[in-house]
């Protein structure tokens, strides 16, 4: 029988906020059912209220807590900078720095803490959320661990040094640390000190229960996840893969306009909220482009194009993480479009075989670890 009853997850965000998708919503809630399957703990989620009224999706047992004043003024604050700047900008990492529950809430949660209980902190935002009392969480907690997403001074265009600083406070108050790659442990253990023996990697690799892998498409077919951030991009890419008249192109998710009028055979999805129809839909493709724009974390998408069983081609920011047997690198679009018309489709679908093996071999072995780190 295991010895937590229940496990605190604290997140740092807007109940709102809190939502499964393809990216980070998606990491915290499968690594939440799974912790609750190792250990037989019930999750309690930690959420901010927001400030004008309660708009989320059923979450079942959720605390809501209220910002501090500082946070909330410094919200108001920052906003209009942050709306112009983007959301790598230094206004966002100041609202970062700010970010803290009132007192009262953190010291109700500090009350629901005993030796029974696995604390996580989601990422920099839950450190900070319950900073202040998370030393004390800590000395009552049975364990009490920092799930990173990124390493999050990766994220930032500025004030990098700042975000370390934070970080570090959060991986060094930590029992244990979830780094999302193998990268990101390096930068834990070497640059935050944190405990190597403390530290393990638990990737962005996310398999749904039961079959969900569909035939492929007669024809070779590209598919690409993108999002609002990648819109220029995605866009200019698309034209240029458009061009290939053999090729199938399918986006999918993101908010990106014109991507419909790239080319003939550019075709929108859009968002598949269920995971298991996502990587059904994803699986008739038979290579997935992954393209990344900044350092932190592991891709997301680049796993979820191999549970898919596609060969993956990535850029060299994309290709952080596990080494894949059937990824292709490519410099610009133009190596892209040019490897992609070089690959037979039958030689397409042995290297996301073989990508959908390892990923697989890949996530046992994760689980595996944190089966330990947790017994």
């Amino acid at each position: 029988m295991s010895r937590y009853s229940r496990i605190l997850w604290i997140h740092g965000l807007y109940a709102s906020r809190i939502t499964r998708g393809y990216g980070g919503g998606e990491r915290s809630f499968h690594l939440a059912s799974l912790m609750a399957e190792i250990t037989g703990g019930r999750v309690i989620r930690v959420a901010i209220r927001e400030p004008r009224g309660m708009h989320h999706v059923d979450l079942g047992n959720i605390i809501l807590a209220e910002l501090s004043r500082t946070s909330l003024l410094a919200r108001i604050l920052l906003k209009p900078f942050a709306s112009i700047l983007g959301p790598r900008s230094s206004a966002r990492a100041l609202g970062l720095r700010a970010l803290k529950l009132r007192g009262r809430d953190r010291h109700k949660l500090l009350k629901l803490v005993d030796t029974g209980t696995l604390v996580v902190l989601d990422s920099l935002r839950g450190y900070l959320a319950a900073r202040g009392v998370v030393q004390a969480i800590r000395r009552k907690a049975g364990l009490t661990v920092y799930l990173g997403h990124n390493f999050e001074a990766d994220y930032y265009s500025s004030l990098r040094s700042m975000v370390m600083r934070l970080e570090g406070e959060a991986v060094r108050s930590s029992d244990l640390v979830i780094a999302a790659s193998l990268r990101d442990m390096l930068r834990y253990t070497r640059d935050l000190g944190a405990s190597e023996e403390k530290t393990i990697v638990f990737p962005n690799i996310f398999p749904p229960r039961g079959e969900y892998l569909q035939r492929k498409n007669s024809s070779k077919t590209m598919a690409i996840i993108t999002g609002p951030e990648y819109c220029d991009e995605i866009l200019r890419i698309s034209r240029m893969l458009g061009k290939n008249k053999d090729l199938e192109v399918l986006v999918f998710g993101g908010r990106c306009r014109k991507i419909d009028e790239a080319a003939p055979n550019v075709k929108t999805i859009g968002f598949i909220e269920s995971r298991r129809e996502f990587l059904s839909e994803l699986s008739k493709a038979h290579i997935g482009l992954n393209y990344g724009l900044w350092l932190g974390g592991s891709s997301t998408k680049r796993y979820d194009y191999a549970l898919a069983g596609l060969a993956v081609a990535s850029n060299s920011i994309g290709a952080r993480g596990y080494p894949l047997p059937g990824e292709i690198c490519f410099a610009d679009e133009y190596d892209l479009a040019a490897k992609v018309e070089a690959i037979p489709v039958g030689e397409a679908v042995e290297m996301g075989e073989a990508n959908r093996r390892r990923v697989l071999e890949i996530y046992g072995e994760a689980v595996n670890r944190l089966r330990r780190m947790l017994a």
